[in-house]
């Protein structure tokens, strides 16, 4: 709705101001390609109203004007700093790793990375893909192959592959969006999707079924993902 909108974008001000570089960058790259993948842009526009469509339109004027609180003494006293562009590819040997061993130690230093493990460990579980994949297959035409679609472009952008034309790479070719760094965080959101996903592959199955397997997820969790957790709070200074 536009009310929503306009309290989207007063919230993308807020966090402009505060120079939450990383929550915006997230919600100006994952929002448009949202509502291409999930919704009909032009069919949405065509049953709004004039005041309605003003809305959409000054609103993000509205956004921008009150980030140039913010943008306009930042630039003035560091304008000149060059952002430092980065782009780490996930290789193929390592997505075993990344994806599916929840038991690496949050200190480990990958050989192909320059950061940390924890910036790249997400780990999605064999058993929810395995579910997954039988809730997409048995119901293809549902809203499921979207969310699908949704998940594989931020796989796709987290892992770095296909750089240059990586929508990371593209992505930094913007100003203040090129201060993010390490794109592996994207990978959380394409987790996010997966979980959506879960959801409505779940469902689908019989109501013994569905108990059966929520549990063996909850034992999963509170084993296998629930080790990082207790990893890094053995972390020194911690």
């Amino acid at each position: 709705s536009a009310r929503s909108f306009f309290a989207l974008c007063s919230l993308l001000s807020f966090l402009l101001i505060n120079a939450e570089i990383y929550p915006l960058f997230f919600f100006l790259t994952l929002l448009p390609v949202y509502l291409l993948v999930m919704g009909r842009p032009l069919a949405f526009f065509r049953k709004k109203s004039a005041k309605e469509l003003l809305v959409y339109v000054l609103s993000p004027i509205c956004f921008l004007l009150i980030g140039c609180v913010k943008v306009i003494p930042v630039l003035s006293f560091h304008g000149h700093r060059a952002p430092l562009l980065d782009s780490t590819v996930i290789p193929i040997r390592a997505l075993i790793q990344v994806f599916f061993n929840p038991f690496v130690p949050t200190s480990v230093q990958p050989d192909w990375a320059p950061w940390g493990f924890h910036e790249f460990g997400c780990y999605f579980g064999i058993f929810s893909i395995l579910i997954v994949l039988w809730g997409v297959l048995k119901r293809r035409k549902s809203e499921s192959r979207r969310f699908g679609l949704l998940m594989l472009f931020l796989l796709w952008t987290g892992t770095g592959w296909g750089d240059p034309v990586n929508p990371w790479f593209l992505a930094q070719k913007l100003p203040l969006l090129n201060n993010a760094h390490a794109q592996s965080r994207v990978l959380i959101f394409a987790y996010a999707f997966f979980l959506v996903l879960l959801g409505k592959s779940l469902v689908r199955f019989q109501r013994p079924v569905i108990i059966g397997l929520s549990m063996l997820l909850c034992v999963e969790a509170m084993t296998a993902k629930s080790y990082p957790i207790v990893d890094i709070f053995k972390a020194k200074g911690t």
